[in-house]
């Protein structure tokens, strides 16, 4: 997902194929609905080789920002920076 290696598989088939996994009982909380809702991120360039980057090893992330993919940030050194585990700090952005 972070390099933009992305599937071909169609996600109507993969839900499809999914369901049919379920027991008969869960299977009435699948919808109907197969509408796919597209979310364009913005990325001016991703990552070759992934490299993840946390506050408890580094305190301080001095890089340029060049994309923003789900809640992970991406940085111009191929260094990506998930906000999720980072819940609960408390950070700081300059500009």
């Amino acid at each position: 997902m972070l390099q933009n290696n992305l599937s071909e598989s169609s996600l109507i088939e993969v839900k499809n194929e999914l369901t049919n996994h379920l027991e008969d009982d869960l299977k009435k909380y699948v919808t109907r609905d197969s509408e796919i809702n597209k979310v364009n991120f913005p990325v001016i360039k991703y990552p070759t080789k992934v490299k993840s980057v946390t506050l408890d090893k580094v305190p301080q992330i001095e890089e340029k920002l060049v994309g923003i993919k789900g809640q992970y940030l991406l940085f111009d050194n191929d260094t990506v920076f998930n906000v999720r585990r980072h819940a609960g700090y408390l950070i700081q952005f300059s500009f």
